[in-house]
């Protein structure tokens, strides 16, 4: 277990001297894998060696997306550092926006809106990050969205608007006046 500690620390170093390049060992799903489990020194590591923050995987993921989903605030600011982009959408058009909010990361969901994340972008259905949080009664994140200028007359593909789907659901007639007082 020690050999293999010192081995990877030897490997580390001799990318960071620039003896061995990271892209020699490492696959384009390797920067997708750190960002997931977020591993941040792996993350920074194949940045530095040339891996791209905005590589898609077989669903059109970026690391942007599975950093977001997992809830991981400081990976998540690197590849923003590295120019991954901010509303980058996959195979079915979530943006990592959307990702954060499946996930039910408020602090992922705050630091992509705080780098210019577009609160109303939609998915191939129609589905902004507002449609996703009520859909999840995930009425905190609702609140953070509506307060970043959310759209809640957005229609999907069907019509249906955040407010129609919040209104069928008597939780939301119980939260609102909790979030306009900012208690929310």
């Amino acid at each position: 277990m020690k050999s293999l500690f010192i081995l990877q620390r030897c490997f580390v170093l001799s990318v960071l001297i620039g003896l061995v390049s990271v892209r020699a060992f490492a696959s384009p799903k390797d920067i997708h894998t750190a960002a997931r489990l977020g591993d941040l020194e792996l993350c920074e590591l194949l940045l530095a060696g040339g891996a791209d923050a905005n590589s898609v995987d077989a669903m059109g993921l970026t690391p942007l997306h599975y950093a977001a989903i997992s809830g991981h605030t400081d990976v998540i600011e690197v590849l923003l550092w590295a120019d991954a982009k901010v509303n980058a959408r996959n195979a079915t058009g979530e943006t990592p926006l959307h990702w954060a909010v499946q996930g039910n990361q408020e602090k992922a969901l705050r630091l992509l809106l705080m780098h210019r994340a577009d609160v109303n972008a939609a998915d191939a259905a129609g589905l902004t990050s507002l449609h996703y949080a009520v859909g999840l009664e995930l009425w905190d994140a609702f609140a953070i969205l509506v307060m970043e200028g959310g759209n809640l007359y957005a229609p999907d593909q069907d019509g249906h608007t955040p407010l129609h789907q919040a209104n069928q659901n008597g939780q939301i007639c119980q939260y609102l006046p909790q979030m306009y007082e900012g208690k929310a």
